[in-house]
């Protein structure tokens, strides 16, 4: 059990590697303005898709060691092979929840008038953001899982039965 928690340690590293070195090549190459932001934002949107091939193979990895089958850092990668479309296509469902919750903050920013909010306003504005995009996401949390288990499923199907297996227990994951 002990070599099979440092594979799911090293995973995480490599995950959060490849996203700060991805972050780390964006952030830089964006210039302020309309313009700038806008490619800031489709950037980090590309970013983000990409990243959800990683997510599926993490959750391959968790999969494989919950059924007693090898566990190994290229289980990370698996996403990249087994179903990257139908990977691609739940992340974007996840990521544009994310956008519709921030919708405020975008617009505020876009607008100018978050330069007008107090920092606590702000913060605390940003902070039911994301408490909304969390509780709308939950029930989206198992699609993943549902993709290596049922890889003959549509994303529909998917994204349907993870709102059934999560009918009920959004409570107990959040406290």
């Amino acid at each position: 059990m002990l070599g099979n928690l440092s594979v799911c340690v090293k995973a995480s590293i490599i995950t959060l590697f490849v996203f700060l070195t991805l972050v780390m090549i964006v952030v830089p190459a964006v210039h302020t303005g309309f313009f700038g932001v806008a490619l800031y934002e489709l950037s980090m949107t590309l970013v983000q898709l990409f990243m959800g091939l990683f997510i599926s193979g993490s959750a391959f990895l968790y999969l494989n060691l919950i059924y007693g089958k090898e566990v190994a850092v290229k289980n990370l990668f698996a996403g990249f092979t087994t179903q990257p479309d139908k990977a691609i296509k739940l992340q974007l469902i996840l990521l544009a929840i994310d956008l519709v919750c921030a919708s405020p903050l975008l617009l505020l920013d876009f607008t100018g008038y978050a330069n007008r909010l107090s920092d606590f306003s702000f913060y605390l504005l940003m902070l039911a953001c994301e408490l909304l995009s969390l509780l709308c996401k939950l029930g989206l949390s198992q699609v993943f899982f549902l993709l290596h288990d049922f890889p003959e499923r549509s994303v529909k199907e998917i994204v349907q039965a993870s709102f059934r297996l999560m009918k009920g227990q959004k409570s107990v994951c959040l406290f």
